[in-house]
């Protein structure tokens, strides 16, 4: 019993802590982006001093950490009522005494952050290119869909991170949490995860830089 709550508690976590960070990046991204155009500042910041690259590392690195204080704050409002105001409080405590070490949180914070970067990216550059608020949510929704569907993935009892998981962007990140969480994780797997969230995360960064420095996408119609 105890190992089925380690496992049921885990994937919980991690399918939270992940969409959390997405849900709790789209505001900022939508604010930073297209709620500029709308207010009609972006035009002042981009002829002011700072290089283009200087005002998306600056506007990429609130979204992000709004994202993670987002997912952490409410995680932790969250947790006490799982524990409390359930009948597997008590066992799921003894799990989470067990599983949450110094080690393993510091393992998924580091894998949560490119994940969260790769996040801001996408949600900053849809915001970036849609015309108001409006289209920008419109345009993020099927992306928050889309890690809905792939973190519900995540969950299914059983699922491992193995070599072929570990290349499956999204899915790799809560498989990995996972394993963390529950003792299991390999070298190879979780190697291969760190890797191909840092080619993620980067790949995000640029392909967003390149869209958003062109005139006629940023401004179009």
């Amino acid at each position: 019993r105890e190992q089925h709550a380690d496992g049921t508690f885990g994937g919980m976590f991690t399918y939270f802590l992940i969409f959390l960070t997405f849900v709790g990046s789209m505001p900022a991204a939508v604010d930073l982006g297209a709620g500029e155009k709308e207010r009609g500042t972006l035009e002042t910041l981009l002829t002011s001093p700072a290089n283009l690259w200087s005002i998306l590392a600056g506007k990429l690195l609130v979204v992000v950490l709004t994202g993670l204080v987002s997912a952490t704050v409410s995680l932790c409002s969250v947790i006490p009522i799982i524990l409390f105001g359930s009948g597997v409080g008590e066992q799921l405590g003894s799990v989470i005494g067990g599983t949450f070490t110094f080690g393993s949180v510091l393992t998924i914070l580091s894998l949560l952050l490119p994940l969260a970067v790769f996040f801001a990216s996408i949600t900053l550059t849809l915001s970036f290119y849609a015309r108001s608020a409006k289209e920008a949510h419109s345009l993020v929704t099927p992306v928050m869909m889309l890690v809905v569907g792939v973190l519900m993935i995540g969950m299914l009892p059983g699922l491992q991170l193995t070599t072929a998981s570990a290349f499956i962007p999204i899915l790799n990140a809560s498989l990995a949490m996972r394993s963390v969480l529950g003792g299991t994780a390999s070298l190879i797997p979780m190697a291969i995860v760190y890797v191909s969230l840092l080619v993620l995360s980067a790949g995000g960064l640029l392909l967003g830089a390149k869209i958003v420095a062109r005139e006629r996408t940023l401004f179009r119609g």
